[in-house]
């Protein structure tokens, strides 16, 4: 209980830093473009992305790794498979854009709070991809066009915003009737729709990605998984954050030339989409299954059970009071 009172401030801080950041847009999109992006990338990378570091907390908790052999292969596996990602970005740039669109998708749907429908959920991570091409659609161009080239980017903006109108119709109308049995998931909803229509993309996202995404993976990893660190544990969520930041100085080096702004988006959602897939090989199968357990019929009657907070999707696992 103490873990979802946690989650549902925090639920709330996003939703006034969301109605902060589209007060405050106008006045924060004056700043110089280097500072504008500078200033946003970096709190990507320092509050936002860091969450991914849990995950060998996770695979610790459930004893999937435990000696220093198994450490050193998890780690590298990790790293290798987010080297992938960034060669297939150098490679196949059209392709890059396109998983890098159908992983956040799916990953960002864990976000809502327990007890919200499929559907819910892909309106949800939907709408951060598509709402903000209905007033930025150059910006969003821009963007996509620094990571995979200016044909994939125009054809991503059309597709998202030809979708993008039904969308934030449907989202918005999902918000109004959620907030009949819980107002605070319902005001979630309408959050972050606000947020991704009326902030610029790169300053909704990052509101997004900090408040939203990386602290309320954090509390559930932490409620799941539980206090107590061993020495193992904390070598393998610190060699990775090293590790990617030594990977992302590299490339901010052979990126010299460039325009600052276009090295820290590439650098930034490159390594975003680079850490995403290793990520999600982790959390997806142990959030599927856990969603599959929590469908199971039960032997006894709700009333003699007693919900907790699933760590990594926001599904409801059911467990003996």
């Amino acid at each position: 209980m103490a873990a979802m009172k946690a989650i549902r401030v925090q639920g709330a801080m996003f939703c006034c830093g969301a109605a902060a950041a589209v007060a405050g847009a106008d006045v924060i999109r004056r700043l110089p473009p280097q500072v504008f992006v500078v200033l946003l990338g970096g709190l990507i990378l320092v509050l936002g992305a860091p969450h991914g570091s849990l995950d060998a907390l996770l695979v610790s908790r459930r004893g999937l790794v435990s000696s220093k052999l198994g450490w050193t292969v998890f780690v590298a596996s990790y790293l290798a498979f987010a080297a992938v990602v960034v060669a297939m970005r150098w490679a196949l740039p059209g392709l890059f854009l396109a998983l890098f669109l159908a992983v956040s998708l799916v990953h960002f749907s864990g976000d809502p709070l327990p007890g919200a429908r499929i559907a819910t959920r892909i309106l949800y991570s939907g709408a951060i991809l598509a709402l903000p091409t209905l007033r930025y659609a150059d910006d969003v161009r821009h963007l996509f066009a620094l990571l995979a080239g200016d044909g994939p980017a125009q054809l991503g903006v059309s597709a998202l915003h030809f979708l993008a109108l039904p969308w934030a119709l449907a989202l918005f109308g999902v918000a109004l009737a959620a907030m009949r049995s819980d107002g605070l998931a319902g005001l979630e909803l309408a959050a972050l729709g606000g947020l991704m229509l009326f902030a610029p993309p790169l300053l909704g996202f990052t509101v997004f990605f900090c408040g939203m995404h990386g602290a309320r993976h954090v509390l559930r990893t932490l409620d799941d998984c539980g206090p107590g660190l061993s020495h193992g544990v904390m070598a393998a969520l610190v060699v990775p954050t090293l590790a990617v930041l030594l990977l992302l100085a590299t490339a901010w080096h052979f990126l010299r030339g460039q325009p600052i702004e276009a090295k820290v988006i590439q650098v930034v959602f490159v390594a975003l989409a680079a850490l995403t897939l290793p990520h999600m090989a982790i959390v997806e199968p142990l959030r599927l299954a856990r969603c599959r357990r929590a469908a199971e019929p039960r032997s006894r009657l709700p009333s003699e059970l007693d919900f907790r907070l699933d760590a990594e999707d926001g599904c409801s696992k059911v467990t003996s009071s």
